[in-house]
């Protein structure tokens, strides 16, 4: 017999045990629209996560090239860079939020 947490839907399908990974969100930052990077110790205790999302109104088809942020998360450094060609005048950088945590 298992021993430990398990959770089941209302039709009896099992949706979590001990075998499955729960994430834990660690914070939120916001990109503007140039370069940077952030630190997080607690990314270190953990197989990190990120995900970006835009913010604010996008235009229409045909106002801007839109350029979203690069990201990369390398040990307890979160960094994002934004495309060369984003410095044309007919870009804009997106800004987005990111949130971060590990599994």
């Amino acid at each position: 017999m298992a021993v430990g947490l398990e959770i089941y839907n209302a039709a009896g399908v099992r949706t979590f045990s001990t075998n499955d990974r729960v994430g834990r969100v660690l914070g939120s930052t916001y990109t503007g629209t140039a370069d940077g990077s952030i630190s997080h110790g607690e990314l270190a205790n953990g197989q990190g996560f990120c995900t970006c999302l835009p913010l604010g109104s996008i235009p229409g088809p045909g106002d801007y090239w839109l350029a979203f942020p690069s990201v990369v998360l390398d040990g307890t450094t979160i960094r994002w860079v934004f495309p060369t060609w984003s410095s044309n005048t007919a870009a804009r950088r997106v800004n987005c939020l990111l949130v971060f945590g590990v599994w």
